[in-house]
């Protein structure tokens, strides 16, 4: 192990001299840790040059490193876990929803994707500022087909894959202990297909059964990792920035949030958020 345990004497006085010894030398190590892991970043970053996929996967693992080393000293500070949603909790894969409407007839859809972005047609829609009548028009006219209402909702669905069992078990047995938040990026088509999800897989009558609150893109009007979404869920929760905990698979988002004190982990998707904790609370 990198850090020295607490010793604990009987002597009276002694234990809190022997505790401030000890804070103010894991303190030290912390230190010394990550200006080892900052001057390593930088030597590599410049040895990967344009590698920006590199780049991403190196630089996230480097950030949850020294935030894990920093989450020794703080984990007892927290008292509320946020959670993203895809690609932490439940697993998507986005790729699918071409895939999906190349079989319903789509053709050139890397060429529909690119019309869609520019219109603004995914964004706009996760803030809410369209509905869903009007993307599934928007969709209609750059794909050039008229495709039903119920073609559309299913391919722009399929990129929901899985709804981990343990995931929402772990989320319950952190709620014993936690706030636990949901902080989501997403839509109305969406929305509806997870509440159906969760009466099919666990009997919930909605995704918000299983969190102590949800925060939803669409029906905020904002999305991350625009600030805004942070402060207003933080208001509305009447909680405190240091005392949370936020968990994504983007690092602008974990970025975002800590610009305004929210500590936070960048997660791989594949991997399982259960490392993070054990026997409901966050891991030493």
């Amino acid at each position: 192990m990198l850090f020295l345990p607490i010793k604990i004497f009987e002597l009276f006085g002694l234990p809190l001299i022997v505790l401030i010894h000890e804070v103010y030398f894991i303190g030290l190590q912390l230190l010394i840790v990550q200006w080892i892991l900052f001057s390593i970043e930088n030597w590599y970053l410049c040895t990967l040059g344009k590698r920006r996929d590199l780049r991403f996967k190196f630089t996230s693992y480097l950030f949850n490193c020294r935030f894990l080393l920093n989450l020794t000293c703080i984990r007892f500070m927290i008292k509320n876990l946020i959670f993203d949603f895809g690609g932490v909790v439940i697993d998507i894969e986005p790729y699918k929803v071409g895939q999906s409407f190349t079989e319903m007839g789509v053709k050139h859809v890397d060429k529909v994707h690119e019309s869609a972005v520019m219109r603004g047609l995914y964004l706009d829609y996760e803030k809410g500022l369209i509905t869903s009548a009007e993307f599934r028009d928007g969709l209609r006219e750059v794909s050039g087909l008229k495709l039903a209402d119920e073609q559309i909702d299913k391919a722009w669905n399929s990129m929901i894959v899985r709804f981990p069992g343990t995931r929402f078990e772990l989320v319950r047995q952190l709620k014993e202990n936690y706030n636990v938040y949901l902080l989501s990026n997403t839509n109305e088509i969406h929305y509806q297909y997870f509440n159906k999800c969760m009466r099919e897989h666990f009997g919930a009558n909605r995704l918000e059964d299983f969190f102590t609150q949800c925060f939803y893109s669409h029906q905020m009007k904002m999305r991350k990792p625009d600030p805004e979404i942070f402060l207003k869920m933080i208001e509305t929760a009447h909680i405190k920035p240091g005392e949370c905990l936020y968990i994504d698979d983007l690092p602008e988002n974990i970025e975002a949030a800590r610009e305004l004190g929210i500590h936070g982990i960048v997660h791989h998707p594949g991997e399982e958020i259960n490392q993070y904790f054990v026997e409901g609370r966050i891991r030493d």
